[in-house]
């Protein structure tokens, strides 16, 4: 949660540096911030007693790498607006190719050097398969855009909030791989539904409590 309010506080920072840059030079900062991530990555492991924060947590991580994905978002809706004006033969084939190619990629090497590679490449890996789908043009973009998917949307924050405590708690108990990703899914949905509903009644109760002392003042 605090990764996650710290990159909120820096928005505004890094939309303003970016507004400045125009693409050639949002690339060099793109690629100079990618290595800088990379290269605390390695300090942590050459020098574990020395540098032991959380690449899963750690707030200066996850803000850098929040500024590689504002870069690649800023980039997006550069090209974005150009191609769509553009009449693109068999952009649906096309876009769906991308959209196949780039997930089978992205899973295949993640099986394979899940514990080889370091996390900062599949963070690199992982925003070329967003920017590919936020186009929303192929076959499986559209396919995750459905009614149910986006109903579920409505929880991402709270799936963030809750997901990393689930699988701690379920890694303790034994849980482990695909039985592991399962059940914490499952039991992630679940939490989020019945923490978001109770968090707004909770907050329409204090309004409404809010209300009724400012009538009797």
């Amino acid at each position: 949660m605090s990764a996650l309010l710290f990159c909120y506080f820096c928005t505004p920072f890094i939309m303003s540096i970016l507004s400045k840059l125009d693409k050639k030079k949002k690339c060099i900062l793109f690629i100079a911030i990618l290595i800088i991530r990379l290269f605390l990555e390695y300090a942590r492991i050459q020098f574990p007693g020395i540098l032991s924060f959380s690449l899963h947590s750690y707030p200066l991580i996850r803000m850098i790498e929040y500024f590689l994905a504002c870069i690649v978002g800023s980039c997006f809706s550069e090209l974005k607006d150009k191609l769509s004006d553009k009449n693109i033969k068999n952009r649906f084939i096309i876009f769906s190719a991308l959209e196949l190619l780039s997930l089978i990629t992205y899973v295949f090497l993640t099986i394979k050097y899940n514990e080889i590679w370091y996390r900062g490449i599949y963070v690199f890996i992982g925003l070329i398969l967003i920017f590919i789908y936020a186009f929303e043009e192929g076959f499986i973009s559209k396919l995750i855009s459905n009614k149910l998917i986006l109903y579920f949307a409505k929880y991402e924050m709270e799936f963030f909030l809750w997901h990393q405590v689930i699988i701690n708690i379920l890694m303790v108990k034994g849980f482990s791989s695909f039985r592991l990703f399962i059940v914490s899914f499952i039991l992630t949905i679940i939490i989020s539904y019945i923490y978001q509903h109770a968090f707004n009644i909770g907050c329409k109760k204090i309004q409404n409590i809010r209300k009724t002392l400012q009538k009797v003042e």
